[in-house]
């Protein structure tokens, strides 16, 4: 996450997903995630998946797998969303 971003919700509440919310000023002016936070994911090794089905949508979900973990990842406004399934 860039240095100004700040997590603002922690939540464990739904049962299938647990999830971070960070604050990051400036994003709520953009229609996508910055290409340069793309960027920076790939570099840690995560993958994009790319048979994700909502791509053309507005705000879509994207879905990266680094080993056996999956993350989806979306922009709200100024908020970047960040998704975990939970084991089962």
């Amino acid at each position: 996450m860039p240095k100004e971003a700040s997590k603002t919700e922690v939540t464990a509440d739904n049962t299938k997903m647990s999830y971070i919310r960070y604050s990051v000023p400036g994003l709520d002016s953009l229609d996508q995630i910055p290409e340069a936070y793309l960027d920076a994911i790939k570099a840690w090794g995560w993958t994009e998946q790319t048979d994700q089905e909502n791509l053309e949508e507005p705000n879509p979900i994207l879905i990266f797998a680094k080993g056996g973990t999956t993350v989806h990842l979306s922009l709200e406004g100024s908020y970047l969303t960040v998704l975990v399934p939970k084991e089962n």
